[in-house]
């Protein structure tokens, strides 16, 4: 089992609080499977998610800020909203999502440092 940083940080929450994935999974409005499913990588973590289990646990501003860290970890796939970019942007995005995969650690900390800059 492959447990993501997002499933990892509301498990320990859930046992820190003696709450069960069950119990969790309904208070936010889905179901345990679902839940599980975005605990364990296997489904996107929507948006809300940060704000519902803020709520649900009472988080700190501290707390939140982790989960939201967590989440960002844990996600599987980044959408790119390109409605407004120019065709040179489009093209750029797209040629970065079909060479993502085979980019080599060199090449990843070379571009990682341009849009750090």
């Amino acid at each position: 089992m492959n447990v993501t940083k997002f499933g990892q940080f509301i498990r320990k929450l859930r046992i820190n609080k003696g709450v069960n994935l069950k119990e969790m999974a309904e208070s936010l409005g889905v179901t345990s499977s679902h839940l599980s499913a975005l605990e364990l990588g296997k489904k996107n973590i929507p948006s809300s998610m940060l704000d519902s289990v803020t709520q649900y646990f009472g988080l700190s501003n501290e707390e939140a800020a982790s989960l939201k860290d967590t989440i960002e970890e844990s996600q599987a796939m980044i959408k790119i909203d390109l409605k407004k970019s120019s065709a040179k942007d489009r093209e750029l995005a797209s040629c970065f999502a079909r060479t993502y995969q085979n980019l080599d650690p060199a090449k990843r900390q070379k571009l990682m440092a341009i849009l750090e800059e």
